[in-house]
């Protein structure tokens, strides 16, 4: 029966594994020529550069990134609460950048822009798993059972995401960027989850470069 326990435990940790995402910060940059913690920066403007088939992608993200950013002391508004979601769809940083200059420069002194630079995917297989020991479980109802012949999972193909994520953080007064970082992002289990995560990772960095408080 303990045997059992061992191998069960290390078959469903491997299922998790499987299931789980990942995010790794490849690169970022700051401007040197910044004072540090921009401390003129007080208002800041969040922008999710994604598609209309994203909407709760860059919604999630924007609140996720405005919430850590005004817990930080900020005033941070998402851009699709302040303007609608149909403000900022299907155009460039730059036609973006160049709008907010244009109809929204004196509301904010910054502005964060985050987006999906590419974007790949490929199929990879995922091996099967028998055990020999007896399987005991819960079924419908909590009712304790017994299969005699242990388990079986077949294996299957899975599609595999891989998104490079870009964030870059202006100055609008100045109208430069202080700001650039780029991330690996790894099969997102779920947009909430992916912006809880990359917006801790992509703000930690940004205080450790001393570019916000």
């Amino acid at each position: 029966m303990r045997k059992y326990i061992t191998v069960c435990v290390a078959f469903f940790a491997l299922v998790l594994a499987s299931c789980s995402s990942g995010i790794k910060m490849t690169s970022s940059w700051k401007d040197n020529s910044t004072t540090a913690n921009a401390p003129h920066i007080k208002k800041i403007l969040v922008i999710g550069l994604f598609g209309e088939k994203s909407r709760q992608l860059r919604e999630r993200m924007e609140d996720q990134m405005a919430d850590n950013l005004n817990k930080l002391g900020y005033n941070a508004v998402e851009a699709y609460r302040e303007y609608g979601p149909k403000a900022f769809v299907n155009i460039s940083e730059d036609h973006a950048m160049k709008v907010v200059d244009s109809s929204y420069a004196g509301n904010y002194d910054g502005v964060i822009i985050v987006s999906i630079i590419d974007k790949q995917s490929s199929k990879s297989y995922v091996p099967g798993y028998s055990s020999p020991y007896p399987y005991y479980g819960y079924g419908w109802g909590y009712s304790p059972f017994y299969r005699p012949f242990g388990m079986y999972e077949p294996g299957y193909y899975k599609t595999n995401n891989h998104y490079q994520f870009e964030t870059n953080f202006y100055d609008i007064s100045d109208k430069k960027l202080l700001y650039s970082g780029q991330s690996d992002v790894f099969n997102p289990s779920s947009p909430g989850t992916l912006a809880i995560d990359y917006s801790r990772i992509v703000l930690k960095d940004m205080r450790k470069k001393s570019i916000i408080s």
